[in-house]
């Protein structure tokens, strides 16, 4: 799609995106667009494998919009932050949690690994979400997540 595309959908349409296009989730999450450079480089933006730059190279922290904006909402430096998610150089980012389990957008669907019992269990919670806001589907994901932890180490 072109910009002129781009600006006349916008115009047409109110600005309302499908949940399955990136300019969704730019438009409705701020955090998305937080920084004072605002540069991003994706691999595949219809998978959402984007990184947003803090600078203007690759030794710069960089993270996928996504997972700010999962971070944004959940608002808990207990259960995971921008700083533990954020990398530098070459490596893609992650949502780290601070119990251990990692989340990452692959292939435009959330994955995880980390403790096997509780990716076991958030498997099957996933499946039973319903809603299709990733950013959302990801902040159920991250707390279910944490929850499943909390209830783990109170029962060792």
């Amino acid at each position: 799609m072109s910009v002129e595309e781009k600006l006349n959908y916008i115009i047409e349409n109110n600005n309302e995106w499908p949940q399955t296009h990136w300019a969704y989730y730019f438009v409705k999450y701020p955090a998305m667009l937080q920084g004072s450079k605002l540069l991003y480089v994706y691999e595949d933006e219809d998978k959402y494998a984007i990184e947003r730059l803090t600078g203007v190279n690759l030794q710069a922290d960089h993270i996928n919009p996504f997972y700010d904006a999962v971070i944004a909402e959940i608002d808990d430096t207990d259960i995971c932050s921008y700083e533990t998610s954020a990398v530098r150089l070459s490596d893609k980012s992650s949502l780290v949690t601070k119990f251990g389990v990692v989340f990452d957008i692959t292939e435009g669907y959330w994955t995880f690994e980390g403790d096997e019992s509780i990716v076991k269990d958030l498997k099957m919670y996933e499946e039973s979400l319903t809603e299709s806001d990733l950013v959302q589907k990801g902040v159920s994901l991250v707390r279910y997540a944490y929850a499943l932890s909390i209830a783990s180490s109170v029962a060792q």
